[in-house]
């Protein structure tokens, strides 16, 4: 098992960046945390800010990121960031055909 840097809960921005979004109602993954939007006032997080669904990510993609409210976090491990996003507006998985 990792062993995370931060035991506490205590986290850099760019250790929450290099986490992986996963989507805990259909598992699908999001991507890594881009950027963040805070309350300067409170000093609270409100979002968090993924690249466009379906492409790599560019600075000159035309397609809006995909932002996750602060609620929808479940939990924030190791490695990953779990998140419950029930309208999820991320393409389809794609299907395969397993042979069932």
């Amino acid at each position: 098992m990792k062993q995370c840097k931060h035991p506490s809960s205590i986290m850099t921005f760019c250790d929450l960046r290099d986490k992986e979004v996963i989507n805990i109602v259909d598992g699908r993954r999001l991507g890594c945390v881009i950027d963040i939007e805070f309350d300067i006032e409170f000093g609270k997080i409100h979002k968090l800010i993924l690249p466009p669904q379906g492409k790599y990510f560019s600075f000159f993609s035309p397609r809006e990121n995909l932002i996750v409210s602060w609620d929808c976090i479940e939990r924030i491990g190791c490695d990953l960031i779990l998140v419950r996003l029930i309208d999820c507006p991320c393409p389809p998985p794609p299907q395969h055909d397993c042979g069932i």
